[in-house]
């Protein structure tokens, strides 16, 4: 039964993110937590990993199907780049030794926001 009720809220976050934009990161973060609840402590760990790698995907999807023209306007932006690939890190430090409470708060003020 587990495996039908995952199935069914992978699909349907798929269809609010197709329709809608969002739902990917607000659905399946709790929802990981929920399946994965064996683990403790660890599972908003998981959640939020799995989640970083669910949008790595969707990133470089999008960048392989937008258009050569595009991407072209784009370009110049390895200043932005290096400052996402720093905060990015920033963060991944700060969550690997953040107690999971505090984790799991910040992610339900992120939901509210």
């Amino acid at each position: 039964m587990e495996f039908v009720t995952l199935l069914g809220i992978g699909l349907l976050t798929g269809v609010t993110t197709v329709l809608f934009g969002f739902g990917g990161g607000f659905v399946t973060v709790p929802v990981v937590v929920w399946a994965d609840s064996a683990l403790g402590a660890d599972a908003i760990r998981v959640a939020t990993a799995t989640s970083a790698l669910v949008m790595v995907a969707n990133a470089a999807f999008a960048t392989v199907v937008t258009p050569r023209r595009v991407v072209g306007v784009l370009r110049g932006g390895g200043p932005l780049l290096l400052l996402l690939g720093a905060g990015a890190s920033a963060g991944a430090l700060a969550a690997r030794h953040a107690p999971a409470g505090l984790i799991r708060w910040a992610f339900v003020a992120y939901v509210v926001l």
